[in-house]
């Protein structure tokens, strides 16, 4: 019976790490960014407020542009998806990437010469209204959900950006996460602002956990990681919630060796409640002792995904139970199936002990050259 459950635990992973795969080597969009089903690119929406010129430079800087909208379908996507936080007041609305400031009236997208086909004009615009104080006339567009107004480029207003998606590495991390080098884990940035215990069971949920910073050149991703998101704070899984003043890394019970300390952190600052730790305070990638209960965004860290990769006798996972799985044969036959390559054991430690046993006897007989 035992060894009837084993095939089929076996065969169904074996099935899984196939389809992910599969789905893993699909063009993804950066944390924080959605797929626009349109275009195909990823967009992103953000809450910080500045000119026009100002934030395509914000875009351009994550490797895109300002938003460009050529049909009904990107404007429902959009308006389904951006939270429009307010009412359809000019403080609220976003820039997007159209604009007249080439010839007056003739309304072209970003980086293109035709006149744009689509739009969406609020009702009495465009009206190129022109202000007593104002240098020039209202030479690029906001949005708020549907509706398009004209603008003065010089205001500061939110914005929204857009870029071609990037792939991922195969079988390394799952769709949406991206692989951190020097740490061999997949991040992935969380833009909802939650408490650190919320971020941290969103982390969990998700097969991982609040982000490890165990060397600079893993607190350089992290911080990049916010910075190519939107401005502000992100959680971090360091904390001294199990000891006053000992801080640790979740799972971690040794010594923190790495720290990135900002000044007066964390003695000067660790009052009561002060147990968790942000990035990004005034933004710095150092580190800074938070209120736990103080609402921020976070980045969660897992140990990665597995899939298939070459022939049987051809085993490249690092993992002990990886190999064993690959070997497979609880009959004492060869597999015919690829090899399964693991970054992490995932769900394999849970097994039944007589089966994780099973698949020890079996890495014991065919071992690297099965």
């Amino acid at each position: 019976m035992v060894s009837l459950w084993c095939v089929l635990v076996l065969w169904a992973l074996l099935l899984m790490a196939s389809s992910i795969e599969a789905v893993v080597s699909q063009n993804e969009c950066l944390p924080g960014w959605l797929k626009a089903p349109s275009s195909g690119t990823c967009t992103q929406s953000s809450y910080y407020r500045t000119t026009w010129h100002a934030a395509r430079a914000e875009c351009q800087k994550k490797g895109g542009d300002l938003v460009t909208i050529r049909d009904n379908r990107m404007m429902k996507f959009l308006k389904k998806n951006i939270q429009w936080i307010g009412w359809d007041h000019y403080w609220y609305r976003y820039f997007i990437g159209l604009h007249d400031t080439e010839t007056e009236n003739t309304w072209r997208w970003l980086n293109e010469t035709e006149t744009a086909t689509f739009t969406k004009w609020q009702r009495g615009e465009p009206n190129n209204w022109k202000f007593s104080w104002a240098k020039e006339g209202e030479d690029c567009v906001t949005i708020y959900k549907d509706k398009w107004y004209d603008a003065l480029c010089s205001r500061r207003r939110r914005y929204m950006c857009e870029r071609t998606p990037r792939s991922s590495a195969p079988g390394e991390c799952k769709p949406g996460w991206f692989k951190n080098p020097s740490s061999g884990t997949c991040k992935q940035w969380y833009g909802e602002q939650k408490s650190w215990k919320d971020a941290k069971a969103t982390c969990q949920q998700e097969g991982g956990d609040l982000a490890t910073i165990l060397d600079s050149a893993t607190n350089k991703f992290v911080d990049d990681m916010r910075k190519s998101n939107d401005r502000g704070t992100c959680w971090i899984g360091l904390n001294d919630l199990g000891h006053e003043d000992k801080f640790l890394w979740p799972n971690e019970n040794q010594e923190v060796h790495y720290t990135n300390w900002a000044p007066g952190n964390p003695g000067q600052t660790n009052r009561q409640g002060q147990d968790c730790v942000v990035v990004g305070y005034k933004e710095s990638e150092k580190w800074t002792v938070f209120d736990c209960m103080a609402h921020s965004s976070f980045i969660c860290e897992t140990k990665g995904v597995c899939r298939f990769v070459g022939k049987p006798w051809q085993l490249e996972a690092n993992d002990f139970f990886a190999k064993a799985m690959a070997s497979a044969p609880l009959d004492g036959s060869k597999v015919s199936a690829h090899v399964l390559r693991c970054m992490n054991l995932g769900d394999i430690g849970k097994m039944p002990e007589l089966c994780v046993r099973r698949m020890e006897e079996t890495y014991s007989r065919f071992g690297t050259n099965a």
